[in-house]
């Protein structure tokens, strides 16, 4: 009966790529270090049960390692607290956006401007208060915000509970934006993984 398990050589390829040892991925599959060893060498062939936890285990090492700027977009648009609430819808439907960060005179990060705020906005006035309503007078606290190297399990955590989370630097300066769309599109493949856009 031929063989359904994967090439041998992906372990210790993927190993290498993911810069841990074979004790370590070892304790993480809850296998001995030598199995690890005669896999990787050919000495063995594994049972499926056995090769699954092994690849599980390095799949859930690499989610560990991945950053919030693997994910992360870094072209984050933005409404000033004074701008016109019309004016910023508009943006968001021309750019698709679900939210926009909003800054104030300052360029500091005051508040967000969400597809839930605008909802709401459109029920609770009438179309001449509109017209006079800046996204200052409806918008909701700031997006949480994560260090470039948060992990994938802080950003499940946080998109959970949030549509959007920022990436920030120590100054508090925003590199992108992580939404839940993104975090989709990593589980899914489409996004470059494990440093594909590092530092952007």
């Amino acid at each position: 009966m031929p063989s359904i398990l994967p090439d041998l050589s992906e372990i210790r390829i993927k190993r290498k790529k993911l810069g841990i040892t074979q004790k370590e991925l070892a304790e993480k599959a809850g296998v001995s270090q030598a199995l690890i060893a005669k896999i990787e060498s050919g000495q063995v062939d594994p049972r499926y049960s056995t090769l699954k936890k092994i690849m599980n285990a390095l799949e859930e090492i690499e989610r560990e390692r991945v950053k919030a700027t693997t994910i992360m977009s870094p072209n984050v648009v933005y409404a000033g607290e004074d701008e016109s609430l019309l004016s910023a819808i508009s943006r968001m439907i021309k750019g698709a956006y679900s939210q926009l960060p909003v800054k104030n005179r300052e360029g500091k990060i005051v508040g967000t401007l969400d597809e839930e705020t605008v909802i709401k906005s459109t029920l609770n006035y009438d179309p001449d208060e509109l017209q006079n309503l800046k996204v200052k007078d409806v918008m909701k606290p700031p997006l949480p915000s994560v260090p470039p190297d948060a992990s994938i399990r802080m950003l499940i955590t946080l998109l959970s509970e949030s549509s959007a989370v920022l990436v920030v630097d120590k100054g508090g300066n925003a590199l992108g934006i992580i939404t839940r769309s993104d975090l989709l599109e990593y589980f899914s493949g489409k996004k470059e993984q494990l440093g594909g856009r590092e530092g952007s």
